[in-house]
């Protein structure tokens, strides 16, 4: 958070440099496909990859999407990039100011040794 930022109430925007990503993909009884993506502060409900409608919560886009949609079912999650591909991406959201650190290695939640060499094949 900029100092700036603690005098004027402004909120800081994390999501600088943070691309749109998919929080929940499912599929239709009559076979459409539903994705609510994540943007800036807002996540975004698509069908079939237009635009519907944008929610303050994911919470409040599942309860309409759910409630909209008969038969809705949970597609199955996309396969993660990976460990390095994580690390790279908050590398450069630091590099583009998100107020982010990265943690020492050996703290709590930091990769360990073995997963960053797992990660390497």
């Amino acid at each position: 958070m900029l100092i700036n930022d603690l005098y004027t109430n402004k909120k800081p925007n994390l999501s600088e440099g943070m691309e749109d990503q998919v929080v929940f993909s499912g599929t239709g009884a009559d076979g459409s496909k539903y994705e609510i993506i994540q943007s800036g502060d807002g996540f975004m409900i698509h069908a079939n990859g237009k635009h519907i409608d944008t929610y303050g919560s994911l919470q409040r886009a599942m309860s309409v999407l759910k409630n909209e949609v008969p038969g809705l079912q949970q597609g199955v999650a996309e396969e993660s990039k990976g460990l390095r591909a994580n690390i790279h991406a908050k590398q450069n959201r630091i590099k583009n100011g998100s107020g982010e650190h990265m943690r020492k290695p050996g703290s709590k939640g930091a990769p360990t040794a073995d997963a960053l060499r797992k990660s390497a094949k």
